[in-house]
């Protein structure tokens, strides 16, 4: 097979005589979205369906997908057909409804892989790790960092700031029930340096699993399990 890469750091669309060597079906074109860019293009992406979206669920939306545009384009697809089909939220998107799309429009996800974490239910844990590996592998490190930063800051007001955890839920807005039931097993049983140092593994695990094959990235993720629901994160 013969593959031509063509880059191109300027404005202009690639020429025509370079987009007839080869049939369309055969073109695949890749384009850079600088940072300071997605914000406005998820606006206009959500536009196309007549859905506003404010800055605070657009940060939701970056933080707990893949960072690519094939990813946001299916989730933002996915979230807008939803919410239109049932008719919930009217015409804006709101933060509450991106997670509770994300938390529950699958069987199982990153967000219940957490949910079992903190519940220190290990068998329960990695049969969920298991499934995600041929569901969605890609998005369970995403998915598992945002939940434990999400943690750290629950446990810094409960253990640090001594704020009850009614406050500490509006504050987050952590507003549905089955969420706040799930996250009340992180109060009183996972200490701050814990919640920290197992932000801190998943950070390094981030990099590491870009360049681990397959096998590897599971073995990686079930040692973090057993760590994390055995204590011996640190």
């Amino acid at each position: 097979d013969t593959f031509l890469i063509v880059l191109d750091e300027t404005h202009e669309k690639v020429p025509e005589a370079v987009m007839r060597l080869f049939p369309e079906n055969q073109i695949i074109q890749f384009f850079e979205m600088f940072e300071n860019k997605k914000v406005d293009w998820i606006r206009m992406e959500f536009g196309k369906y007549n859905l506003s979206i404010d800055n605070n669920s657009i940060t939701l939306l970056l933080d707990m997908v893949e960072n690519n545009k094939s990813a946001l384009e299916q989730e933002i697809n996915n979230i807008a057909t939803t919410l239109l089909q049932n008719n919930v939220g009217g015409k804006n998107v709101t933060h509450d409804l991106i997670e509770e799309y994300l938390y529950h429009s699958k069987e199982e996800s990153p967000f219940s892989l957490f949910a079992a974490l903190i519940a220190k239910k290990r068998d329960k844990a990695l049969e969920i790790l298991d499934k995600l590996f041929v569901s969605d592998p890609d998005g369970i490190l995403p998915g598992l960092l945002w939940s434990q930063r999400r943690a750290v800051r629950i446990i810094d007001l409960y253990e640090n700031m001594k704020q009850p955890k009614d406050i500490i839920f509006r504050e987050l807005f952590i507003n549905g029930k089955k969420v706040q039931q799930e996250l009340s097993m992180l109060f009183g049983h996972f200490s701050f340096r814990h919640a920290v140092h197992a932000l801190n593994r998943l950070s390094q695990l981030e990099y590491y699993l870009r360049i681990l094959p397959v096998n590897l990235k599971q073995v990686q993720l079930q040692l973090f399990i057993l760590d994390y629901i055995d204590g011996r994160i640190d």
